[in-house]
């Protein structure tokens, strides 16, 4: 089985009045696959955090490589309880 390595060096921003613990982000590698992340980390209002992202992801055997991937959040979750979901999904 071939393996394919994603790996992203991220900024996050909680431009929320309430702290986040955990979020699902996607991002698009090679030409036309997507990268799913469940990120747990202390995310405050209004101060970035800086993760780096990586998987291991089954599939063909390809180089890639961009200074634009883009992320797109399709869950959070905050520390009163609450959560947001992409409403697209």
């Amino acid at each position: 089985e071939l393996v394919e390595h994603a790996s992203y060096d991220a900024t996050f921003r909680n431009t929320g009045s309430v702290g986040a613990d955990d979020i699902h982000v996607a991002i698009p590698y090679g030409r036309s696959k997507t990268a799913t992340f469940d990120v747990h980390d202390t995310f405050a209002p209004n101060a970035d955090v800086n993760e780096h992202l990586h998987k291991h992801l089954s599939g063909g055997l390809f180089a890639w490589a961009t200074n634009d991937a883009r992320c797109t959040v399709k869950y959070v979750h905050f520390v009163d309880g609450t959560s947001w979901g992409d409403p697209s999904l």
